[in-house]
């Protein structure tokens, strides 16, 4: 902790105090009020008919090994298109397993949806789902480790398979995996089209100190308190903006490189620079990310004439696209669930459109 030895000792005491309520607040929020979001056109939904082929495999490099699951579907003639999966931030596993027990996999139930439909899928365990950094390499952790690195070796090694059409790829990312999807779209113009799926329109930190704050309202916290935090919280992302913060003191489990890196990207920037049709598909019962990012996007959108993004708004979907209208938190991600054939057959529907329009 060498770096915030050098700061006056006042200075290193309040800021040990900050992070240390800031700690103490984490949590997960309430639910958002929605603004009015207008869901797009209705579709016409293809059958979910074929019979899937599944296959675990593996890809990157020999530092870091992923583990992966392709699906085909079985009776498909001739190279299919194909879907790479980008999971959330954090140790997402290949399924985007969540709940109690595990018993939610989102993500499994998108790729065995959607090849159902006729289409390949990839999905593959992060790479902090089984590799573990130490200290010195987790401190440099940026975007490029967590994210950028395997999706480019995802996209490499699915080009390179006999049943699927290399110039027919599309990215599917959840979270902040959508986030993802559209800066490798701006990377790699031979994909296809992007699909995001609860994906934030907010700077991260926006989204964040919006989130403590509706959770902290949740458990009797007064206005005085609510903004005393949020003044505090804003103090410490200008740090970790501006990158002065101590870089051996971790900041919510992640250090300055990685906040560094996440903090000067913004979502209704990046957008504006896709130049593939995307799908933006949000649930309104999602607490995590709200339709203020959906706006957010639709107004970036518009702004620029870019007339190739659907949105669609689902009723009744939580932030992993399954049926929820309680008012739990985290606990309602362990009342087991699917995500339902309508969304999965309004994504496979847009590719098909966009399939046709090549």
């Amino acid at each position: 902790m060498r770096n915030i030895r050098r700061l006056p000792q006042i200075a290193r005491a309040l800021l040990c105090l900050i992070i240390l309520e800031m700690n103490l607040a984490m949590g997960l929020p309430a639910r958002a009020a929605s603004p009015t979001v207008s869901p797009s056109e209705e579709v016409v939904v293809p059958p979910l008919e074929y019979a899937i082929r599944s296959r675990d495999v593996t890809f990157g490099n020999p530092t870091y090994n992923l583990k992966a699951t392709l699906t085909l579907p079985r009776e498909a003639k001739g190279k299919v298109p194909a879907v790479i999966i980008i999971g959330g931030s954090g140790p997402v596993d290949r399924d985007g397993t969540v709940g109690e027990n595990g018993q939610n996999k989102p993500y499994k139930d998108l790729a065995e949806g959607l090849t159902r439909a006729g289409f390949a899928v990839l999905r593959y365990d992060k790479r902090v789902v089984n590799y573990h950094y130490e200290v010195d390499e987790y401190m440099r952790t940026t975007l490029k480790d967590e994210y950028f690195e395997d999706v480019q070796w995802a996209l490499q090694w699915i080009r390179q398979q006999p049943q699927v059409d290399p110039y027919r790829i599309f990215l599917l990312g959840h979270s902040l995996g959508g986030v993802i999807a559209m800066i490798m779209a701006q990377w790699f113009p031979l994909i296809k089209g992007v699909i995001m799926m609860a994906t934030p329109g907010r700077y991260m930190d926006e989204l964040q100190i919006y989130q403590y704050r509706l959770f902290a309202k949740r458990v009797g916290a007064s206005d005085a308190q609510l903004d005393d935090m949020e003044a505090r919280y804003h103090r410490v992302y200008y740090l970790l903006r501006h990158d002065q913060f101590p870089k051996d003191i971790p900041f919510d489990n992640l250090f300055q490189a990685y906040w560094y890196d996440i903090l000067n990207r913004n979502p209704d920037k990046i957008i504006r620079q896709v130049r593939q049709p995307m799908l933006i598909l949000q649930g309104d019962r999602d607490y995590q990310v709200t339709l203020d990012d959906v706006v957010i996007f639709k107004h970036a959108l518009a702004e620029i004439g870019n007339h190739q993004a659907t949105v669609r708004v689902f009723g009744r979907l939580n932030h992993i696209f399954m049926p929820y209208e309680g008012n739990l938190l985290a606990e309602q991600y362990d009342i087991p669930g699917h995500v339902p054939d309508e969304v999965l057959q309004t994504i496979a529907s847009w590719i098909r459109t966009h399939l046709e329009m090549r």
